[in-house]
């Protein structure tokens, strides 16, 4: 079986399973990707391809650096979507994507086979150092504290840009409740004087 699903160029799941639906049906319902039971099950299909590229492309939409005024932010989300679903073992239609976010696919190929510039690769380099400080903290210090941090290591860089560059990540600082003393200790022995001195009728 494994050498025929090779010759097909097919995987060894597909062909099982089409052995299995011409076991019990004696027909193999649907064979291929393009071939539909009828009209209605093609239209399904294309609207569910539709449905699935329309939550891909709001899934770069909740990005924070897919608002920048040039496209090459969307090109750079789309294709980290691509390659987190393809590490899932997902297929993603890049194309669909694209057509949902109003962009161009050659745009994109164009973008792909860009050469970063000297400052995108200081940029991503920043960007890095701010991450790994950011989560040695416990993701605890905010912009402030990782800059100096930065300056510490010889990166001169302000607070500004570094709060600029958290904002593109999507990450920012936790802020941690401060522990507040609630049960207070109930001996007063200390503190209250009996007064009284245990006589309850005084003249």
């Amino acid at each position: 079986m494994v050498g025929c699903a090779k010759n097909l160029n097919i995987s060894q799941q597909t062909l099982s399973r089409w052995q299995k639906e011409l076991r019990d049906t004696g027909n193999i319902a649907c064979r291929g990707s393009g071939n539909y039971e009828s009209d209605e099950a093609r239209e399904i299909a294309k609207l569910k391809r539709k449905l699935r590229n329309t939550k891909d492309a709001l899934d770069v939409l909740k990005k924070p650096s897919a608002f920048w005024k040039n496209n090459g932010s969307i090109y750079c989300e789309v294709s980290k979507k691509a390659v987190t679903t393809q590490k899932r073992r997902r297929h993603v239609s890049v194309t669909g994507m694209l057509a949902v976010l109003g962009v161009s696919r050659s745009g994109y190929l164009a973008w792909l086979k860009r050469v970063p510039s000297h400052q995108q690769h200081h940029k991503q380099v920043v960007q890095l150092k701010i991450k790994n400080i950011y989560n040695a903290s416990k993701q605890n210090y905010g912009a402030p504290k990782i800059a100096k941090e930065l300056c510490k290591t010889g990166n001169r860089i302000s607070t500004r840009t570094v709060d600029k560059y958290m904002k593109n990540m999507g990450i920012r600082a936790q802020w941690v409740k401060p522990y507040v003393v609630t049960t207070k200790d109930s001996d007063f022995s200390d503190v209250l004087q009996n007064i009284l001195q245990q006589d309850f009728n005084p003249e």
